[in-house]
């Protein structure tokens, strides 16, 4: 069952999509983004071609934590993507959460920053497109009333 993503659409492929959408709002290229791919703990680091199937999702197997923690170096800040530790660890965690849901099938995700939270929730898979943008509106709707109580 694929979770709805931020827009309300549905997604097989939740950490393949946040990579996309990372490198389409900061212009960071494949290669830039494979070269500051390096994982803080190993110095393992991660190859263009990976990173291409995985932008893709043609990767079949979850990725080992190394990898994981490599892609979460190449989207922290500045040109020493391993120093800025707080915004480090947000985004492997993120990753983590996003990998569990394309590849463990996991119903939810709970992702929360200083923005906001995202959470995924298993739906009826005979529901429509529209009737899941309608949960998600509902949910947003919800969540602004509640937190202004």
């Amino acid at each position: 069952m694929p979770s709805p993503d931020l827009n309300g659409t549905s997604s097989r492929t939740p950490l393949s999509d946040y990579i996309r959408m990372y490198q389409t709002r900061t212009g960071l290229s494949h290669n830039q983004m494979a070269k500051q791919g390096r994982d803080p703990d190993t110095g393992n680091q991660i190859l263009v071609q990976w990173l291409l199937e995985m932008i893709a999702g043609h990767v079949a197997r979850a990725p080992e934590l190394w990898r994981l923690r490599a892609l979460a170096a190449a989207m922290a800040s500045g040109d020493d993507p391993g120093r800025d530790v707080e915004q480090y660890r947000q985004r492997l965690d993120l990753i983590r959460r996003l990998a569990a849901v394309q590849w463990f099938e996991m119903s939810e995700l709970l992702f929360e920053s200083s923005h906001a939270s995202v959470l995924a929730v298993r739906v009826p898979p005979s529901l429509s497109e529209h009737k899941r943008r309608m949960v998600v509106r509902w949910a947003e709707t919800t969540a602004r009333d509640l937190a202004e109580m």
